[in-house]
């Protein structure tokens, strides 16, 4: 805190910062940049999948779509990613061949639908079915996964009760083939509020 108040106060003019074209009355967050020179957002702007409204928003469900920073639109992401279910903050392998990303139900009629976490890869320019990982529990929520630099340890939120309080940050590594029990980050990071959207900029 102290050293993002420094920074504050020095109102460095390193940075332009303006709207995008693409965005919306609709809510637009958790952008992030594959790879392959694309922004991936979560938005629930009426171009959503779907049919249906979100009860706790009035608006459609959540999904993800693709653009470019300079492109006037956005495009939903493949049928196969966005269905009925609220679908956000997605991250990318460093070859950006695998994403993972957040879904929330799979049916509009559960009003109390858990988060889990879900990765889908690129097989000849088009995405795998997604598939859940591995180690999540029922009744438990798993969101916003943030992958290191090295592919090897993926950050996410959870509300399990073993946690701090709250949604707190958890990792899981990569080791023999499959993603390990996850471990809570300790107090330093976690506290008895809500911790969410981890981010990494290379391995900090």
């Amino acid at each position: 805190a102290r050293q993002a108040r420094t920074l504050y106060l020095e109102k460095l003019d390193i940075y332009t910062i303006e709207p995008v074209a693409f965005n919306t009355e609709a809510s637009e967050y958790a952008p992030v940049l594959n790879p392959d020179g694309t922004l991936v957002f979560t938005s629930d702007r009426p171009t959503g999948t779907g049919e249906e409204n979100y009860k706790w928003t009035g608006r459609k469900f959540s999904d993800l779509f693709v653009t470019t920073a300079s492109a006037p639109d956005a495009n939903l992401m493949d049928p196969v990613i966005n269905t009925i279910a609220n679908e956000g903050t997605a991250c990318f392998s460093s070859d950006g061949q695998t994403m993972f990303f957040t879904r929330c139900g799979l049916s509009v009629d559960i009003a109390d639908a858990y988060c889990k976490i879900f990765y889908t890869q690129k097989t000849n320019s088009v995405w795998t079915e997604p598939v859940a990982l591995n180690f999540q529990k029922e009744q438990i929520n798993y969101m916003h996964p943030c992958m290191a630099a090295n592919d090897s340890v993926l950050f996410f939120i959870s509300d399990n009760e073993k946690g701090e309080g709250g949604f707190d940050i958890y990792y899981t590594e990569w080791v023999d083939q499959s993603w390990s029990e996850p471990e809570r980050l300790g107090r330093r990071i976690n506290t008895e509020n809500n911790e969410k959207f981890p981010f990494m900029f290379a391995d900090t």
